[in-house]
């Protein structure tokens, strides 16, 4: 596919909606994947237990995914006005909003994922015998939540002046990192479900 920024204002309307929307949603669904290639990971190489720890933490992350990538279209809105408008310094202001609401609720929701994981596992129905598992992947990954919110709102910015093929581009790039990654840390370091959730954040 080639490279290439969209502009609504010119050509037709549904030809730019649909080069627009196809990297968005294969995006969405690489995105998604990172959890599945976990748990295939996991469920292949290292128990039931640790399968089961991984599916129910994904639910997990799935909302958190979904709650920045919703923050992200919001930001959308206001940057693509700006750019639209050809108001630079505007953009600008919209962008570094943007980023600084972003990066502290980032970190206020890792912090506080981190200490409330054991209620929310109990709220997911995680059973005792898959229980210290959970626990830990699902720490690991919101440690590295800030990454998450950097890449949702940078997407988020990118949309808004027409490129949605670039961060379709980043997430192929990193879902096969995580597939190899998952592989050494399990296969090679045997470090079980500590090792995908490693693999996901770095």
């Amino acid at each position: 596919m080639k490279h290439r920024n969209i502009d609504f204002t010119c050509g037709s309307v549904i030809k730019n909606l649909i080069l627009f929307s196809i990297p968005i949603i294969l995006g969405e669904l690489l995105q998604n994947l990172y959890n599945s290639v976990d748990a295939l990971v996991v469920g292949n190489f290292v128990s039931e237990n640790a399968l089961a720890a991984v599916n129910v933490c994904s639910v997990l992350c799935a909302m958190l995914i979904n709650f920045f990538n919703g923050m992200s279209f919001g930001a959308n809105v206001v940057v693509s006005r700006k750019f639209g408008e050809r108001d630079v310094p505007g953009m600008h202001r919209a962008i570094k909003a943007t980023f600084s609401f972003a990066v502290i609720l980032g970190v206020i929701l890792s912090a506080a994922g981190i200490i409330a994981t054991p209620g929310l596992l109990k709220l997911a129905g995680v059973q005792p015998e898959y229980h210290t598992e959970a626990l830990t992947y699902m720490r690991v990954y919101l440690i590295g939540l800030m990454f998450t919110v950097i890449y949702n709102n940078g997407a988020g910015i990118l949309r808004a002046l027409g490129d949605s093929d670039s961060p379709f581009r980043i997430l192929v790039v990193t879902c096969s990192v995580n597939i190899v990654l998952d592989l050494c840390f399990v296969v090679l370091l045997k470090l079980e479900v500590l090792g995908v959730a490693l693999a996901t954040i770095l």
